[in-house]
């Protein structure tokens, strides 16, 4: 049901400035993940032009894929293990499972092979070196964030160290989220190449087909499905992120072939269904969901309050709100761990802070609405109490 490309951008590491009004609803908002444009210098939409040029091409790859969470990391990496030249041997590992291994003890100290196939003969072991000596293998090191690291060291800087040396003879793929990427870029050796938003109606309703062919489900559903998108412009740039597209699926099937009767309902079942999704990784119990929704609901609330730039948030602002990024158990932690809110460049007046945006601007307007400060819908008017008839203005954006 996966798609089996996503669309990749080759970048260059630049320090990108986020200014002030480039989107002004939310039905532009995957471009605030298209705001580092100026780093793409090759842009690829099409499979067969990435895999011939860059995967089977006579130099051996060393790639680093980077994006935000949900944005189709893995699937790349899966579909790049089909598409390697003959005779290369795909050697994935989900860095994950690392635990306390080094990569080296990992995939030599017999580990990676008795999981690849139990059913391997001893002696298999040492034909697996002798193929990693002839650089017949290609490593597709998949989560560099998801990486266990004590001390406090950077992710990056561990695995850095750990296959220096190797991708002199052996090809090297590995997936890695922005934030932890551009807080230590190394690898100078290495092409990077960011996933880039869907493209709508072609990728988005080819992702929809494929759901939507299982036998299970109804060929039908997915063009009523369809149809209904392409009069709603908000969802249609929501679900140009691949995570929000699989839920939006799911919410369709699980709901009898129809959305919600509001967006404020639909997005409430995303926001279940991202947290269900990333209970295997991170354990948040509904407690913590709670406070973690009314905390990022306040930030959301005091960065739409703003007359300007509702849809950046930067690093003060959040950081006053949500505790500090970098400390284990705050909101700000948690969030970036999960994806809710996202690193995408820094503040143009003030270079020396970082900017955010939520992982996409309905699902901030949504988390604004869960805010305790909103007791009514009086909220939403500036009203003048001396002309009953008249209001002031309405606030900049509706939920």
């Amino acid at each position: 049901m996966k798609l089996s490309f996503i669309p990749l951008g080759l970048v260059e590491k630049k320090q990108t400035k986020v200014k002030r009004g480039d989107i002004a609803s939310p039905e532009q908002g995957s471009r605030l993940y298209e705001l580092q444009q100026e780093e793409v210098v090759r842009r690829f939409d099409r499979a067969d032009e990435f895999f011939e040029t860059v995967i089977q091409g006579e130099q051996s790859p060393r790639i680093m894929i980077i994006g935000e969470p949900g944005a189709g990391k893995t699937t790349i990496l899966q579909t790049i293990a089909t598409q390697l030249p003959d005779g290369v041997l795909p050697v994935w590992v989900s860095l994950a499972d690392l635990q306390d291994q080094t990569l080296d003890e990992y995939l030599f100290g017999g580990d990676w092979l008795k999981l690849a196939d139990r059913t391997l003969p001893r002696e298999a072991g040492e034909e697996f070196k002798q193929l990693f000596k002839e650089g017949r293998v290609c490593l597709l090191l998949d989560g560099v964030d998801e990486m266990a690291v004590a001390g406090g060291r950077s992710q990056l800087r561990v695995i850095y160290e750990q296959v220096r040396g190797w991708e002199a003879y052996v090809r090297v793929i590995m997936t890695c989220r922005v934030n932890v990427w551009e807080a230590a870029p190394l690898f100078e050796k290495f092409q990077v190449y960011r996933n880039l938003p869907l493209a709508y109606p072609d990728q988005v309703e080819q992702y929809i087909d494929n759901f939507f062919r299982n036998p299970a489900l109804s060929l039908q559903s997915g063009e009523a499905l369809k149809q209904e998108l392409r009069s709603n412009a908000r969802v249609q740039d929501t679900v140009k992120n691949p995570l929000c597209l699989a839920l939006l699926c799911h919410a369709w099937f699980s709901c009898g072939g129809k959305l919600p009767e509001t967006q404020a309902k639909l997005y409430e079942m995303f926001l279940e269904a991202f947290y269900k999704i990333k209970q295997e990784q991170f354990d948040i119990g509904p407690d913590q969901q709670k406070a973690l929704n009314q905390a990022l609901g306040q930030l959301a609330l005091e960065a739409l309050d703003r007359e300007q730039s509702w849809y950046r948030i930067d690093q003060v602002t959040a950081q006053k709100i949500l505790g500090h990024p970098e400390q284990p158990g705050s909101f700000f932690y948690q969030t970036l761990q999960l994806g809710l809110l996202n690193r995408i460049g820094f503040v143009a007046e003030d270079p020396s802070q970082e900017c955010y945006a939520f992982i996409h601007p309905t699902f901030q307007e949504y988390l604004a609405s869960l805010s305790s400060k909103i007791k009514g819908w009086h909220y939403f008017f500036n009203h003048n109490n001396e002309n009953p008839n008249g209001s002031l203005g309405m606030r900049p954006y509706s939920v």
